[in-house]
């Protein structure tokens, strides 16, 4: 039976399966965790809390209980309590996983694939109604999910398909009203952030950058760190090599094509680099994607 209860440790691995579950509660304490990636999909759900700031690749979300923050891969964020009473709920999802129980016509990845079209990317502000649907939704996932009776995956898979088709149509709401004033962002690094995303596969120097942005590069760089918490190189470079674990996992690529479709220039960088961050060369890892992309904050 899993534990759904255990110390917060910001290392999370996926043990092999195709979700997790973790519900942590912490009182009178300040939690705070160092910006991270992950090549997984994360819903997180504030039960309660006085106070909650949670950072999403550089925008800032005030939370209130009962909110929902759909979190994409490859985004960096990072969560700070600053309240008592902190008690959320966090489900990992492999993206494959999702896909294998969507259907032609319902794309449950959708609400992950399509945060730059919602109104206020990820952040969900229930209302009353909703709220209590969706928290009882997220209670019985955790029961299915700490039970090893009869039948518990095929619940979860049940559960889990009724959330996010849930999630999905809220997504789509056009009165999910959010105060502003409870999103914060700093211009310069979103306009940064966009361009990176929208040519990583090209060269994305930081004169280049700064040269398109009309910026200082100096100013770019300190702007960049103070909200992201990676410099611009060290952005850029997890991006490139969360894309190429993404086209290896498709399988239609070869290594070389990958290397410079991701915006490597040197096949012998790209494999040094790979190899760094993921402990295994991209040949080998190709040949083990169901255990090598198991592992969370790597």
């Amino acid at each position: 039976m899993p534990n759904l209860s255990e110390v917060f440790n910001d290392k999370q691995y996926l043990a092999q399966n195709n979700y997790k579950l973790q519900h942590y509660r912490h009182r009178d304490e300040k939690i705070e965790v160092e910006e991270h990636f992950h090549d997984f999909y994360e819903i997180f759900f504030l039960f309660s809390s006085e106070f909650v700031e949670y950072s999403i690749d550089g925008r800032t979300f005030k939370l209130q209980a009962n909110d929902i923050l759909i979190i994409n891969s490859e985004t960096v964020h990072r969560a700070v309590s600053l309240g008592h009473n902190y008690d959320r709920l966090m489900l990992w999802i492999i993206p494959s996983y999702l896909k294998r129980i969507s259907t032609p016509t319902t794309n449950l990845c959708r609400c992950f694939e399509n945060i730059e079209a919602t109104r206020n990317k990820n952040l969900l502000r229930l209302n009353p109604i909703c709220a209590v649907k969706i928290r009882n939704i997220f209670l019985k996932i955790e029961a299915a999910y700490a039970s090893d009776s009869y039948g518990g995956d095929l619940l979860m898979c049940s559960y889990l398909t009724e959330l996010l088709v849930c999630i999905n149509r809220y997504c789509r709401n056009p009165h999910n009203e959010i105060d502003e004033s409870d999103i914060t962002s700093n211009p310069l690094v979103d306009a940064a952030l966009k361009y990176i995303n929208e040519n990583i596969s090209e060269d994305l120097g930081l004169d280049t950058i700064s040269k398109n942005l009309f910026v200082s590069k100096y100013h770019l760089l300190r702007e960049f760190k103070k909200c992201i918490g990676y410099t611009v190189h060290q952005y850029i470079l997890i991006k490139r090599l969360l894309l190429a674990e993404n086209l290896l996992a498709e399988g239609k690529s070869t290594i070389t094509e990958i290397c410079f479709n991701c915006g490597f220039v040197s096949y012998t960088n790209f494999i040094r680099a790979f190899k760094k961050h993921y402990g295994i060369s991209p040949g080998k890892f190709s040949k083990n994607i169901p255990s090598a992309a198991t592992m969370f904050n790597r």
